[in-house]
């Protein structure tokens, strides 16, 4: 399989509503998009979406690292994408280092003084770190601030 240029993660909810927010940044790319549950999928989404098992802090992460082992070998990402949670941990780290991928996180909106365990994880691996409120830059003193997505 050819490389993607960028692989989207994330959970479904409000953190995939944030990466369909700024699709016009990966929209003429080669994506693919890898969700971990059951959602409707964008216009955008569809035959471009890969759904893994939904994990949270259990056991079920040790499925998610062999299923984003695999999907890696696949697609061999340039970019990874997400806005969290939970399986962006896994696929990031595992690109950058077994893969040479980039790693672009965008912390979520609901963050606004506190960072999500995502972010605290995948901040010191990030090529580029977004935050939605200028208040996380204490946190995350190299992070990007632009604003919203929403």
């Amino acid at each position: 399989m050819a490389r993607k240029e960028v692989l989207i993660i994330s959970s479904v909810g409000g953190h995939l509503l944030n990466i369909l927010k700024i699709k016009d940044s990966f929209i003429n790319k080669d994506y693919i998009f890898v969700v971990n549950d059951r959602t409707d999928l964008d216009k955008i989404m569809i035959k471009r979406t890969i759904r893994i098992t939904h994990a949270e802090r259990n056991f079920l992460q040790f499925v998610n690292l062999i299923e984003s082992f695999f999907i890696l070998i696949k697609f061999r990402p340039k970019i990874i994408l997400s806005a969290g949670a939970a399986p962006a941990v896994l696929f990031s780290y595992l690109g950058k280092f077994l893969f040479g991928s980039k790693v672009i996180f965008i912390e979520s909106i609901s963050r606004v003084k506190t960072p999500s365990l995502s972010g605290k994880l995948i901040y010191p691996i990030a090529d580029r770190f977004y935050v939605q409120w200028s208040s996380l830059k204490e946190k995350f003193p190299n992070a990007i601030f632009t604003g919203s997505v929403l």
